[in-house]
């Protein structure tokens, strides 16, 4: 495409070859503004869902942790886990030192039915703790079950966590796309001042109105032949 600018003087045929090429730009860049708002509008709508589903998942988790009255059930299954297995530990002692004074014949019967009292302890704490673990909460599910439920849930709060952070560069992304021009013209020479008049073209102009007016003498030349064959 080739743009040739009249005016006054050299500088302002320059600023107008200079507005044409920028409202030209802006026209081409124009036709991808609908598909970078669309763009924009799309990742805005994600980043609200994303909200949306992070908030649900926190109120999740907090609503879980709220029934079971257990903020780290993990962490009371690992103390409870210690508890039983520093008792069994205290079981197994106390039966073998029961074993070595009832393979004892002299042995005090005082000291065998002491033992004997400590196993029963013993094996009742033991009894109790696991019952801990395994009887169903209030709201009807065990330990473990809360503590998988709420394992799951934070689980679920990371990952929406996670979809928050990417929505939001995205979002980030588009209003950058949609802000900043997409489309530009390759212009092979810039506009610049002329050294000297381009208009008038004295010689193509002459050239042109010999042209015109041998045409027209041409046409008349015909014209008269043909009226005087006719006559």
């Amino acid at each position: 495409l080739r743009m040739e600018i009249r005016a006054a003087d050299p500088e302002t045929a320059t600023r107008y070859a200079q507005a044409l090429i920028d409202y030209a730009e802006d026209r081409v860049d124009h036709l991808s503004k609908r598909k970078r708002d669309a763009a924009l509008n799309e990742a805005q709508q994600e980043l609200a869902d994303a909200t949306d589903a992070r908030r649900e998942a926190q109120l999740h988790l907090i609503t879980l942790q709220q029934k079971t009255a257990l903020i780290d059930p993990k962490g009371r299954i690992a103390s409870l886990r210690g508890q039983i297995n520093s008792l069994e530990m205290q079981l197994q002692d106390k039966s073998l030192r029961l074993a070595g004074l009832q393979s004892n014949f002299r042995a005090p019967s005082a000291r065998i039915e002491s033992i004997l009292g400590e196993i029963q302890q013993l094996e009742s704490l033991l009894t109790d703790l696991k019952a801990q673990m395994t009887n169903a909460t209030r709201d009807g599910q065990s330990l473990a079950a809360v503590a998988t439920g709420i394992d799951i849930a934070q689980h679920d709060l990371s990952t929406r966590d996670m979809l928050l952070q990417a929505a939001m560069d995205r979002l980030g992304s588009a209003r950058r796309d949609a802000s900043a021009q997409a489309r530009y013209l390759s212009v092979s020479v810039s506009p610049i001042d002329a050294q000297e008049p381009v208009y008038p073209r004295v010689y193509y102009d002459t050239a042109l109105a010999f042209l015109i007016a041998a045409g027209l003498y041409l046409m008349a030349s015909l014209t008269v032949s043909i009226l005087k064959e006719q006559l």
